[in-house]
């Protein structure tokens, strides 16, 4: 039997509820951590010079660029697809191999800035290509968690990587390790982010393949890429 529509009534209820409740702690921990954020890096930003910052912003716009491929809304295909047996699956078998070739050619890209810029900018751009392919496979399972409407865990996970960073980059800039204590900060915002995304999400990480949703991610995130 369908249900009737006092049932309905009190289904979208609970859902907005859930909603609501969901954005207000959403809010609450991301403003929290942005305050945290803020003050650290105006204590950071008296510890190093212009040319630690120069040195470590170089090696990040690199990455950045090659990351734009990355802009392909897969973690967003599989929440508007979240009802289909298996979407999940073959969403993180194309994240890997998205992660494979962005890394290949980052490893041009290190290969060159080596040339151009020195073996420390190389490296940077290794280091901080390595840790956003990690979190760009972390990004199938915080969309398991929007899903499943457990906004506060993934406002968590994604707020709480960048202040602990910060705090331990303070105490390496203290102890003169200059650009790489920036280095630091971001690879570990990016590693603990990945790390408690695939330890508290319920979702599994595992490779699958159906051609047919792979077909329908791709069309979606194609889409989301252009639009960004």
């Amino acid at each position: 039997p369908r249900p009737g529509p006092r049932l309905r009534v009190s289904v979208t209820m609970s859902l907005l509820r859930t909603a609501v409740h969901g954005g207000l702690w959403t809010a609450a921990i991301r403003y929290g951590f942005f305050f945290v954020n803020f003050l650290a890096n105006l204590w950071l930003a008296r510890l190093l010079t212009p040319e630690h910052f120069g040195t470590f912003a170089l090696a990040l716009s690199a990455v950045e660029l090659l990351f734009i491929l990355a802009s392909f809304g897969i973690a967003l295909a599989c929440i508007n697809l979240h009802d289909e047996p298996g979407v999940f699956d073959t969403a993180m078998t194309l994240s890997a191999g998205l992660a494979v070739v962005i890394f290949g050619l980052s490893l041009g890209a290190a290969a060159i800035a080596g040339q151009v810029w020195g073996a420390q900018i190389a490296g940077f751009v290794l280091v901080l290509s390595a840790m956003k392919c990690l979190f760009l496979l972390a990004t199938v399972p915080l969309a398991y968690l929007e899903v499943q409407h457990r906004f506060k865990t993934a406002a968590f996970i994604t707020g709480v990587g960048r202040p602990l960073g910060i705090l331990v980059a303070v105490a390496l800039a203290h102890a003169g390790l200059g650009a790489t204590s920036l280095l630091v900060r971001e690879g570990l915002a990016i590693g603990l982010t990945a790390a408690l995304a695939v330890g508290l999400s319920p979702y599994r990480m595992r490779l699958g393949w159906d051609p047919d949703l792979a077909r329908r991610i791709w069309a979606f995130s194609y889409g989301v890429f252009f639009m960004r």
